[in-house]
């Protein structure tokens, strides 16, 4: 058998101490969620927006199941990322089997959470960092910004990030 394609002979026999797992999965999901930033916004352009994306952005309540509510296309785009950066990260730096298999978990289950519909803990521990449900509203809402999957480091980086107060200030304007 194999761990995401990891032959079985090549798993280690001793699992990875608390601090490289915690080190090897923040590499794996930081290396996941640039390239998911990169593939959400360029899912938020013309024919890639109209013919696939929309899809997802067709409900603007964020409630769990319409984390999974999208395009095949959009879908298996994103899967391919989910799954083949932590497996390229084991062949490049070597990151621990267990992170490459338990790094899509943590993710899927984050997804899921983001779309409940109430501002989760991880938003307000991490100051903002974390990605929840609250602010990934306003994603919905005003589609050009928030477009990490699971932190906002990248859209605090590329100038993409916009506040709940914002959004709310912003709506009312109108």
């Amino acid at each position: 058998y194999s761990i995401q394609g990891i032959p079985r002979e090549s798993l280690p026999l001793e699992a990875p101490t608390f601090l490289t797992f915690a080190w090897e999965t923040f590499i794996v999901i930081a290396f996941v969620d640039f390239a998911l930033y990169w593939m959400h916004r360029s899912f938020h352009q013309g024919f890639l927006y109209n013919q696939y994306h929309s899809v997802h952005h067709g409900y603007h309540d964020t409630v769990a199941l319409h984390s999974m509510c999208a395009h095949m296309v959009e879908i298996y785009s994103a899967l391919s990322i989910l799954f083949l950066v932590p497996r390229v990260l084991y062949k490049v730096i070597g990151v621990h089997p267990f992170v490459v298999y338990f790094a899509p978990f943590i993710l899927t289950a984050h997804s899921a959470l983001e779309h409940c519909g109430y501002d989760d803990y991880l938003e307000s521990v991490s100051g903002g960092i974390v990605s929840g449900s609250k602010m990934h509203m306003v994603h919905h809402q005003l589609s050009q910004y928030n477009f990490g999957f699971y932190t906002y480091l990248w859209d605090y980086l590329f100038g993409t990030m916009m506040s709940y107060d914002d959004m709310v200030k912003k709506i009312d304007a109108r």
